[in-house]
């Protein structure tokens, strides 16, 4: 939701992230695309990453798509 942050796919423009990230309402990424454009692989410097989906979703089988 753009009024609460950015977008998941605003991630591509910060290639030099570092520190921890936590990503939230990961429930209204709809567009598998969208997810796979953050190209979390590259971010090297991450040292801790949080995912988080509503509570209705199974985060296990989610994680996959964002992490490819």
């Amino acid at each position: 939701n753009q009024k609460d942050g950015l977008c998941v796919r605003d991630l591509r423009r910060f290639p030099k992230l570092r520190g921890k990230l936590f990503i939230q309402k990961l429930q209204n990424v709809i567009d598998v695309v969208e997810a796979y454009d953050t190209n979390l692989k590259s971010k090297e410097h991450i040292e801790e990453l949080k995912l988080h989906w509503g509570n209705e979703t199974d985060d296990s089988l989610n994680e996959k798509y964002v992490l490819c």
